[in-house]
């Protein structure tokens, strides 16, 4: 072998660890730097959170992109729940003083208002909103319809009061009218009482006038029906007061002779 052979084997041989350092050197470096973030595509915008969303989601509530965004909007949360609360009311017709009314007339209102006040900032009409922690997720048009379906029924369910009122007050004015007929016919005590109770009749069956009653020794009065049975019920008057009061009953109706 000659000198010359043995001195460039020599001299690639020194030559290696150096490059294999460099290369090892480069992978390192390259490893350690991060992708520049890729571009948005061209006619595209990057999305903005509407208010309370970005809070929802830093809180750990779930987001699904099909059902709209979540945001944490109490005052919404709390109409939706008086909202719910006076529905049930209605259905139970429950409320009938003045103040009862007149809270389910604000819970209609205060729905409105929060609801609208909530997409006047520009809320989506898909963002959801929990009515308390066990609820269900309700978008903001899902409960803008529920203030809708609170105003209708409230509406039907004041209606309904006043004509129910109407009707009693027609039914006061009836008794008024019939209690003023029979005090002019000379009728007071127990037996004014018995000529509003019922259908009262005379001996064998016979009807009595509010005069003839007046002055009567005696008046029956028939309960009951052909399912049940039947109960004649006689009184006896001394004066304008019931001294005794007798029930006989009967399988089927009682005829004229019952009545004695």
């Amino acid at each position: 072998m000659t000198k010359s052979f043995m001195f460039a084997a020599l001299l690639s041989a020194c030559a290696l660890p150096t490059l294999s350092m460099s290369s090892r050197h480069s992978t390192a470096s390259s490893s350690d730097s991060s992708p520049a973030p890729a571009p948005a595509p061209a006619g595209t915008s990057p999305r903005v959170d509407s208010p309370g969303v970005a809070a929802s989601a830093a809180a750990g509530e779930d987001e699904d992109e099909d059902e709209g965004p979540v945001a944490s909007m109490p005052e919404v949360a709390r109409a939706l729940n008086e909202a719910d609360v006076a529905l049930w009311q209605i259905a139970s017709q429950t409320p009938r003083t003045e103040a009862e009314l007149a809270s389910l007339t604000h819970a209609e209102s205060n729905c409105s208002r929060a609801v609208n006040a909530a997409l006047s900032r520009g809320i989506a009409p898909a963002t959801r909103v929990r009515e308390d922690t066990e609820g269900p997720f309700r978008s903001l048009a899902d409960i803008k319809s529920v203030c809708k379906d609170l105003h209708t029924a409230n509406s039907a369910y004041v209606a309904k009061l006043k004509q129910e009122a109407e009707v009693v007050a027609e039914q006061h004015a009836e008794r008024a009218n019939e209690d003023r007929e029979l005090r002019e016919a000379g009728l007071k005590g127990d037996r004014l009482q018995l000529a509003h109770d019922g259908d009262y009749r005379g001996v064998s069956n016979s009807r009595m006038t509010a005069k003839q009653l007046r002055t009567a020794k005696y008046a029956f009065v028939l309960l009951g029906s052909d399912d049940h049975g039947y109960v004649l019920r006689r009184y006896e008057f001394e004066g304008d007061r019931i001294v005794d009061q007798r029930d006989q009953g009967f399988v089927t109706m009682p005829g004229p002779n019952a009545y004695h």
